[in-house]
């Protein structure tokens, strides 16, 4: 029962963010909203391995449910951050953090969706 609150509930924020955005930092509201959440599962629940489950399930529906334009903000939101100098130039922990969320939220994504993205843009 627990678990199938949590799963509607991170699934229906995460659907609210996507709804409210169109451009990389809806990318950027998903990522933070998914280390927050991360934390909690960690924090609270000793990183119980049902939520962590219910998690992943939870984001693929979150990422997938746009068709590729979930696919199109990722590649967006990548590209403004290593556009951004200070980024670059930081602290390597901070590039490979962002680096390990965004290969992250890709692999959330079914391949169709990351096909159509990147067909668009050849």
């Amino acid at each position: 029962a627990m678990a199938s609150e949590w799963t509607a509930f991170i699934r229906l924020h995460g659907q609210d963010l996507m709804s409210r955005g169109n451009d990389f930092r809806t990318i950027e509201g998903i990522a933070q909203f998914k280390e927050q959440v991360d934390s909690v599962i960690l924090e609270c629940f000793q990183s119980d391995p049902i939520l962590q489950g219910t998690l992943k399930d939870a984001f693929e529906t979150i990422m997938n449910g746009h068709g590729d334009r979930t696919a199109e903000l990722l590649a967006l939101y990548i590209h403004q951050k290593l556009k951004n100098p200070l980024l670059i130039t930081e602290v390597s922990s901070a590039l490979e953090a962002f680096l390990s969320m965004a290969l992250l939220l890709f692999r959330y994504l079914l391949p169709s969706a990351i096909n159509l993205c990147c067909n668009d843009w050849s």
